[in-house]
């Protein structure tokens, strides 16, 4: 996991415990909100129905005054024994009281009075007559009723006395009706003047009566609300929330004991909620957009220290697998340029440093092959010319001639220091004249070269095979009485070739051939011959860890000698000295 996921994840941990905090404290002050919406709303509810029944109660308290009132039972009395004009005097003086009456209230109402023995009417209302009134369904309680007397339709609540009290099924029986009533418009009034500055939209409501509203409510949701609390049985004070076309609304109800009547109040959810809301989506926003940002700084430091580190990461493991060229890039504008710029020295530094090492090292290895290329040169001399000698005691001349000629072509051959390989064709037929003067010499020797064609061409440093053949002639063949073979053979495979000399001579255990197969790989100590340790030593030089001289036990019964190298290693080799 890289830093950015890192601190995208360190982000998230962080804001996580936040957001879920502040979701359990949003929830908890919707619930607070709407519990105190509900409790105000209620008090409020509550307060206004108490001053309505007040009213209420002051009204029907007047309407009993009024009904105590002697003067009621002296206008029976003198009714009977007066004229018109006396009459109408007292009628003056009763209607002049219920005026005074009427007006001690706050709101506007109406006194009548009806004598059901006369059958005579008394009212502040001069569109009441006797008609209308004996049309009443009479109770002792507030009742709405709405009627037209002599003018346009008018909804009342009005409430009746009797005088005696009697039944209300008998109103005959009674010697006057005191009936006191207001107008729905002083409850209109009253829902105005509570709606005023509050967010509610307040109706009264009766269950099969049409709602009374407040001059601004709307009819389209206090009807469906209506029509709602229809449906359910209302207690005397209380509150639900009811959803309308998908809309939430606290809903609070206070009933009137005097009118029967429900005060409603309801109010939307959304909008009581709409302050915590807003604050919600504008802590929601600043969240996402702190997220954003953190993620943007996580990226930015992703871009500017994550991923420089990363690329100077990559060059160092680079320069420790030797790739010493690359350099890296610069443009950043930031103190990772200063690094950036001080690595590219310490490569280029270590690069020229190597290179210069390097470059010493071929020459040491070039003249450290021509050193030894000359040790090999006096070491065949010697044998040769101790050969000549002996052919020349033995008045051998054609071979003394054949060996002259060999060491002729020889010199000829390997005093060409400027070329320190050949092919392997020149190397086998330098082998072959050899080993053809030393069959003059020991009749009993017999040999077979076979190597393939596709080899006769490799380059292969030179005098690299004769040593070997030389070694298992004096070392084998000439320690062993009996017919002597050597057999040379080639092996090519797609990733080495091999040189193998084989003899039938006196050959040795796999303990010595252990022993003198460890020592090639050290410092040449006079214990195994010369030729055969700057054989080995030229092949690892010459093609590296891979080549070498290998020694084993022969099928013949002497001695197996295997040169191999890697295919196609000598022209990679820089100042090899190569032909061509």
């Amino acid at each position: 996991m890289n830093i950015f996921n890192k601190i995208a994840v360190l982000i998230v941990l962080l804001l996580v415990p936040i957001l879920l905090l502040y979701s359990y404290s949003y929830r908890t002050s919707l619930r607070v909100i709407e519990h105190e919406i509900e409790d105000s709303n209620l008090n409020k509810l509550a307060f206004l129905t108490s001053q309505v029944e007040l009213t209420l109660d002051q009204l029907s308290m007047l309407s009993v005054i009024i009904s105590r009132d002697p003067a009621l039972k002296d206008y029976l009395d003198k009714k009977a024994a007066s004229n018109s004009f006396d009459q109408l005097r007292l009628d003056m003086s009763i209607v002049d009281k219920l005026t005074l009456q009427s007006a001690t209230s706050i709101w506007i109402n109406e006194f009548s009075i009806y004598f059901p023995g006369i059958r005579k009417t008394i009212s502040t209302d001069y569109f009441m007559n006797s008609e209308s009134f004996l049309r009443k369904q009479f109770s002792q309680g507030w009742t709405y009723e709405n009627m037209s007397v002599g003018g346009p339709n008018r909804s009342l609540f009005v409430r009746h006395t009797l005088e005696p009290t009697v039944s209300y099924s008998e109103i005959d029986k009674a010697d006057f009706i005191v009936e006191v009533g207001f107008s729905y418009e002083n409850l209109i009034n009253v829902l105005n003047e509570f709606k005023k500055g509050d967010k509610g939209d307040p109706f009264l409501y009766r269950k099969g009566i049409e709602p009374i509203m407040n001059r601004s409510g709307n009819p389209e949701k206090i009807k469906k609300l209506a029509a709602v609390l229809d449906e359910q049985p209302l207690e005397t004070a209380g509150n639900q929330v009811i959803a309308i076309d998908g809309e939430s609304y606290l809903v609070n109800y206070v009933q009137s004991k005097s009118l029967g009547w429900h005060f409603v109040d309801y109010v939307s959810l959304k909008q009581v909620w709409m302050p915590v809301t807003f604050s919600r989506n504008l802590f929601y926003c600043s969240l996402g957009l702190l997220l954003c940002l953190s993620f943007l700084a996580a990226f930015l430091l992703y871009r500017n220290v994550q991923i420089p580190i990363r690329r100077l990461i990559i060059n160092v493991q680079r320069l420790k697998d030797g790739n010493y060229s690359y350099r890296l890039k610069l443009g950043i504008n930031n103190e990772f340029d200063f690094l950036f710029k001080r690595f590219n020295e310490m490569a280029e530094q270590i690069q020229q440093l190597i290179e210069k090492v390097y470059a010493e090292k071929l020459r040491s290895r070039e003249a450290t092959l021509k050193q030894l290329q000359s040790q090999i040169n006096p070491h065949f001399l010697y044998n040769s010319l101790f050969f000549i000698k002996n052919m020349a005691r033995a008045k051998d001349e054609d071979a003394v001639v054949a060996m002259a000629l060999n060491l002729g072509q020889y010199y000829r051959y390997s005093t060409r220091l400027e070329h320190a390989n050949a092919s392997v064709q020149e190397e086998i037929q330098l082998v072959h004249n050899y080993l053809n003067i030393q069959r003059l010499r020991m009749k009993r020797l017999k040999f077979n070269i076979d190597i393939p064609k596709e080899m006769m061409e490799l380059q292969i440093p030179r005098l690299l095979v004769q040593p070997i053949v030389e070694n298992a002639i004096v070392h084998g063949i000439e320690e062993k009485i009996g017919p002597a073979y050597i057999h040379i053979y080639g092996e090519m495979t797609s990733m080495t070739s091999r040189i193998i000399v084989e003899d039938n001579g006196a050959g040795m255990d796999s303990g010595k051939l252990q022993e003198l197969q460890r020592k090639l790989n050290q410092s040449h100590d006079g214990e195994i011959g010369c030729g055969v340790w700057n054989v080995h030593q030229r092949l690892v030089y010459q093609f590296g860890s891979q080549a070498g001289l290998t020694l084993a036990q022969s099928r013949h019964g002497g001695i197996r000698a295997e040169l191999s190298w890697p295919v196609g290693r000598l022209s990679m080799e820089p100042g090899s000295g190569g032909d061509g």
